[in-house]
């Protein structure tokens, strides 16, 4: 974490505690490995290994991983052009997903409550007397509904 080259890892730092979880896309579908690192503030990313699903289609796509067989008979794979730019997640990493929120939904609540009591009452300390010609009094008041 210390060295991340990611501008969004380094920024999650001052958000709180960041939680790293690796994912190989083979557990959710995918036909190749694929290892990705998941980053999280909450502990309960690791909780995504639980969801895991045998290989299938990307719906909706063109390939984007080519197999073959080396001159040594080893199966191997690479990647197409359209690989590279595609982003793509495999149809059983997203429900993973899905399933890992709604597994913690309380916590996220809880969180995101904390969260916006916080940030109400630094930005009432940091607003009142300070631009009281801005009326920003109404506009957090329509950030936090």
């Amino acid at each position: 974490m210390r060295g991340s080259r990611d501008p969004c890892v380094n920024l999650m730092k001052y958000v709180g505690i960041v939680i790293p979880s690796l994912a190989t896309f083979k557990d959710y579908g995918s036909n190749t490995d694929k290892p990705t690192w998941l980053y999280s503030n909450y502990d309960f990313i690791k909780d995504i290994h639980g969801f895991r699903c045998l290989p299938g289609p990307m719906f909706g796509m063109r390939p984007l991983v080519h197999k073959y067989v080396d001159k040594h008979g080893e199966s191997k794979f690479a990647g197409t052009k359209n690989l590279k730019g595609s982003q793509a997640y495999t149809p059983g990493f997203g429900k993973a997903v899905k399933k890992t929120i709604l597994k913690n939904q309380a916590v996220i609540r809880a969180r995101k409550a904390e969260m916006a009591r916080v940030s109400k009452n630094s930005a009432n300390r940091m607003v009142k007397g300070a631009w009281t010609d801005a009326d920003l009094e109404s506009v957090l008041a329509f950030l936090h509904e």
